[in-house]
């Protein structure tokens, strides 16, 4: 199994703390831990919150959990500060070129209602 470290991450209210969160939930969401996903994309939402990307990210762990409706509403958020905003423009952003990740990503959304 796939060994993890169980100390937290302990960052100031700013991008760079809201980043590594983000990174850990997306590891965690690739590892299928989606409780965990959801718990670190919450923290980085709010560390900064007017970052689309992040909350386009806690949708697709949202979804991957099947809490729907959480996950409309993070999407919906995301939109709101990004009107571009669409499945295809976030899998193009510099991070997610991984295929596992990128698979993660599409599926989440999806079960949400988000496709390309």
């Amino acid at each position: 199994g796939v060994q993890t470290c169980a100390l937290p991450i302990l960052c100031p209210k700013d991008s760079w703390g809201a980043r590594a969160h983000l990174l850990r939930a997306g590891i965690f969401r690739t590892l299928g831990r989606f409780d965990e996903s959801i718990e670190d994309g919450e923290i980085a939402c709010h560390l900064a919150p007017r970052m689309f990307a992040f909350h386009a990210h806690l949708a697709a762990s949202y979804g991957m959990a099947h809490r729907l409706e959480e996950g409309r509403q993070a999407w919906a958020h995301a939109l709101a500060l990004e009107p571009a905003l669409s499945l295809d423009l976030l899998l193009a952003r510099r991070g997610v070129a991984h295929p596992r990740r990128q698979q993660a990503i599409e599926v989440g959304l999806r079960n949400i209602g988000i496709t390309r």
